[in-house]
Parts: C-alpha cells; sequence; structure tokens
C-alpha cells in the first residue's frame, strides 16, 4: 500500500487505486478564510452533525453557528465542492458529515476507521496524522493497552514517519470496510493537542 500527494480536487480519484489508501489533496485555504476560521476556533465551541443527501443537501445544520460573513460564504462554497468530490468518488446516495470545534486528542491511538471512504479537513489548528504503510507496525495495532504513548510507539515505531495534514488540507482516507482492504485501513489519530492550549475545526464525511 501506498499514498498520493495531489495537486488539485480531481488528483483525489487517485484513492480509487487498490495500490492506495491515502490520498491527500496538499491546497491552502485563502488568507481571509483561514484568519476568520482560526478566530473562530479561539471564539466559539459547536459540534453539529447531519446527514446530506446527495441530490439536495441542506447545509444549514452545519452552519448554523457559524456568523453570517463574507467568509461563510466561501467555507460554503467549499463544503459544497468537498462534498460533489466525496459524492462522485464514493456513489453514496447520502453522506453523514460533522463539522466541530475540537478541543481534546479525541482519538488519539493509532487506528484504522471501520468505514469504506472517509474525507476530513482541519480548516483550523493542527491538522490529522497519518502513517504511511510502510512506517506501521500492523501488529501491534490490535494489542492490549493502558498507555496510549506506548502503544502508540509499538504501532509506529519511528515517529519521525508520522505525516501531519496542514489546515486546508484534504485527506481521503480507505477504511476497513473499503472493498478489498479489510486488513489495510488507512493508519492515522487525531492531532495531541490536549496539553498544548490549542483548538482546531475539523469536517469529516462519512458515507452514510
Amino acid at each position: 500500500m501506498s499514498y498520493a500527494m495531489v495537486r488539485s480536487p480531481d488528483g483525489l480519484d487517485e484513492i480509487l487505486h487498490t495500490s492506495i489508501n491515502v490520498a491527500v489533496w496538499q491546497r491552502s485555504l485563502s488568507g481571509p478564510l483561514a484568519s476568520w476560521l482560526q478566530r473562530v476556533a479561539g471564539a466559539q465551541s459547536f459540534a453539529t452533525q447531519t446527514v446530506l443527501d446527495a441530490r439536495a443537501p441542506r447545509w444549514e445544520p452545519l452552519l448554523a453557528p457559524l456568523p453570517e460573513s463574507a467568509q461563510r460564504a466561501e467555507l460554503h462554497r467549499d463544503l459544497r465542492l468537498l462534498f460533489e468530490r466525496f459524492v462522485g468518488l464514493t456513489n453514496a446516495d447520502a453522506v453523514r458529515a460533522s463539522f466541530s470545534v475540537v478541543t481534546t486528542n479525541s482519538c488519539g491511538k493509532f487506528h484504522m476507521d471501520y468505514v469504506g471512504l472517509r474525507l476530513l479537513c482541519t480548516y483550523a489548528g493542527p491538522g490529522t496524522e497519518w502513517v504511511p504503510e510502510h512506517a506501521v507496525n500492523r501488529a501491534a495495532m490490535d494489542q492490549p493497552w493502558e498507555d496510549v504513548t506506548v502503544i502508540n510507539r509499538a504501532i509506529v515505531p519511528d515517529a519521525r514517519r508520522v505525516r501531519r495534514t496542514r489546515p486546508g488540507h484534504v485527506l481521503l482516507l480507505k477504511g476497513a470496510k473499503f472493498p478489498g482492504n479489510a486488513a489495510l485501513g488507512a493508519v492515522h489519530r487525531s492531532a495531541p493537542i490536549e496539553h498544548q492550549g490549542a483548538r482546531r475545526i475539523v469536517l469529516v464525511f462519512n458515507e452514510a
């Protein structure tokens, strides 16, 4: 298994190759949008979830906590773009979406998801961490554990191999339920931020 670093939304099609389990669209948000989202992350707390119909998505449940502004409209356009790409890749009739301010380590252990395909975009704060397949010790992933630092060191013996997305990057991960991928779901974790005082804004799309 390998990964693909791409420079356009169309490049995300690389995730459909049988040899790829991670695709990252390396992009930057506009300066005004990035600054606005950073301010929102510092000033608000919200966790919104909804199911978006592929033919007629209703965005209000996700965007309701955000104040009306030009940047909110820009964010709305970006969410639609990512949604359209995700639906195009999955052929899903509906997409389960969450959009939230994250202040904890959330999923702090390196793991794979039991889903088909997952899209993550960190809009503010430290991005999701992921690991190339060659750097993962999968034999350690299902071992009993009590200390997350110890088990993470067993799963990823060389911490220098850990990659982290930047704000705006679009991360596509194959999960264990992706056809033919049962034992090869992409290994990742939430950015460890609890003791740093950092705050993140994270979008997640899963097939519903």
